[in-house]
């Protein structure tokens, strides 16, 4: 699942990302890197998650899509809480570098762990 661990997990990507600037060509004056949007050269942003066993349903009970959970899960939190500027800034960062936000899920191919191990033997 897409938690608070996972989301700091990614704060050195944001942070590197922060750091990054791009030239504009036409105005350049070899002093000073003019800053803009990095999100025009990053790649899309697809968030992985394998063994998922979560239902994908919103707070009133209705079926969300995988992309509507990642857009939940990147929501501010509430600025009263311990940390909530780092955790929102890294959920800011993410939003801002990467134009394309996206989320797949993959359940586990078998819950019992015997199963599991001779998957590959069969």
């Amino acid at each position: 699942s897409i938690d608070e661990a996972s989301i700091s997990q990614l704060s050195l990507v944001t942070h590197v990302a922060g750091l990054l600037h791009t030239r504009d060509p036409i105005n350049d004056n070899s002093s000073s890197a003019v800053a803009s949007t990095v999100a025009e050269f990053f790649p899309s942003f697809l968030w992985l998650l394998r063994d998922f066993s979560l239902e994908l349903v919103s707070a009133s009970g209705e079926p969300i899509s995988e992309k509507q959970y990642l857009d939940r899960a990147l929501q501010p939190v509430d600025a009263s809480l311990p940390e909530a500027h780092s955790k929102n800034c890294t959920r800011k960062t993410l939003r801002n570098c990467f134009r394309h936000l996206n989320c797949c899920t993959m359940v586990r191919p078998a819950i019992d762990e015997d199963i599991l191990q001779r998957l590959g033997s069969t």
